[in-house]
């Protein structure tokens, strides 16, 4: 199936429209073929505690927030980078064996000069690839010596250059709009191939961006008359836009649709081609959202913009257009968030707690290969990565700092 028809020379930047216009471009994602119902109380999976990774040279054995880490060497290697808050530049590399022993350590001036820490990490049968900025650097196994860097560029936002030297990115969305009220709902998915010197674009699908930004409309006393200004930092606090993800090795793209009915996720894997791999539906229980939470919300945007000194977060209507712009629904998205792991699953994360424990629901990419599972994971524990029965991820140890941990995957009653 076809999620969007492919045309040459698709314009990379959002579409604006009507309703009934966005209705019809997502129409090809509404009929997944496969239901998974999981809801709370069918058989869950639990996990225990099954490796430690302090990494070596960081302050109290701790990693920073912007800690990566993935599984490579066909699940024989632990790749990880963190660094340091206060210095961007200075970050480190480990790679680890399943079993906690260290293989390489190097610092960042051992690898890429010059570059902040990575933005994205990627681990392969037979190496692993670094995103910093505008550039990819890939890396092998052995040592920390790059072999080749690649500045992929096709005038697309988040770019993912995929192992034939494709890309598959995500077409532009501006920050302001000329007109009151007009804000972006779409955002293409376009694949890029080289022609020559440029690129040839496709646009093969469409994502769901209704809900995801924060948009004021203010008075004609701002920087720009009559328009639509995008607050810029993290999405809406009750966002249902799709969540996407690549998958450069398999050249394709993971799309959850989070807001086709109360309680309900989509997921479809999107191949370069346009076509569909496989769709399917998680069906879960209702979580109401109590309206008042707005109010909250609502108090603690304007602080911050007040703290980085917006320019119109002073004036007297703020309030009131930071009110009209948080985006609250009758009930919390079924999924708040998105894993693609080694062991080709996806692991989409709900806002469901159960007793300091978050529900995870894991799904097969491969048809008949796994089943679909219900995890419940420590609320303190970040999951990265996945393989084999163990979830790597990183989580508070008791004195309080951060490590790299493996929790392994109990069955039911087992």
């Amino acid at each position: 199936m076809v999620i969007a028809a492919t045309g040459t020379g698709a314009s990379p930047t959002v579409r604006r429209g009507a309703a009934t216009s966005v209705a019809a471009l997502l129409l090809a994602l509404s009929a997944p073929g496969d239901i998974v119902g999981m809801q709370a109380g069918s058989p869950t999976w639990t996990t225990r505690p099954a490796k430690t990774i302090r990494i070596p040279g960081t302050e109290a054995d701790s990693l920073d927030p912007r800690a990566r880490l993935r599984i490579g060497g066909g699940g024989t290697r632990i790749v990880v980078v963190t660094g340091d808050l206060l210095r961007r530049r200075e970050w480190r590399l480990s790679i680890w064996t399943p079993d906690g022993a260290l293989l390489l350590a190097a610092e960042s001036h051992e690898m890429a000069e010059g570059v902040s820490m990575p933005s994205r990490l990627r681990a392969s049968a037979d190496g692993f690839r670094l995103h910093h900025g505008d550039r990819d650097v890939w890396y092998g196994y052995e040592d920390a010596r790059p072999l080749r860097t690649e500045f992929p560029t096709a005038g697309l936002d988040r770019l993912w250059r995929l192992d034939n030297g494709e890309l598959l990115g995500l077409g532009r969305v501006p920050g302001w709009f000329a007109a009151e009220g007009v804000k972006p709902e779409t955002q293409a998915i376009i694949h890029a191939q080289p022609v020559g010197d440029g690129w040839r674009q496709d646009t093969i699908g469409f994502l769901d961006i209704r809900n995801r930004g924060w948009y004021l409309e203010l008075p004609p006393d701002t920087s720009r008359p009559n328009v639509v200004h995008e607050i810029s930092g993290p999405p809406q606090p009750f966002a249902d836009h799709d969540l996407v993800s690549v998958d450069w090795e398999a050249g394709s793209v993971v799309v959850v649709r989070r807001n086709p009915a109360p309680g309900t996720a989509e997921v479809t894997e999107l191949l370069a081609s346009g076509d569909t791999a496989w769709q399917r539906r998680l069906v879960l229980e209702v979580m109401p959202l109590a309206p008042e939470r707005a109010e909250e919300i609502i108090e603690a945007r304007l602080a911050r913009s007040e703290g980085y000194g917006a320019p119109w977060a002073g004036r007297p209507d703020a309030r009131a257009a930071i009110k009209d712009a948080v985006y609250v629904p009758s009930h919390l998205p079924a999924a708040t968030g998105m894993v693609l792991t080694a062991s080709r699953e996806v692991w989409l994360v709900t806002p469901r707690e159960e007793g300091g424990m978050v529900v995870w629901h894991s799904i097969p990419r491969d048809a008949g290969e796994m089943e679909s599972r219900r995890v419940l994971l420590p609320a303190t524990f970040q999951l990265r990565d996945v393989f084999g029965d163990h979830a790597w991820g990183f989580s508070a140890s008791d004195d309080g700092t951060r490590v790299a941990i493996a929790l392994r995957l109990v069955r039911p009653n087992g």
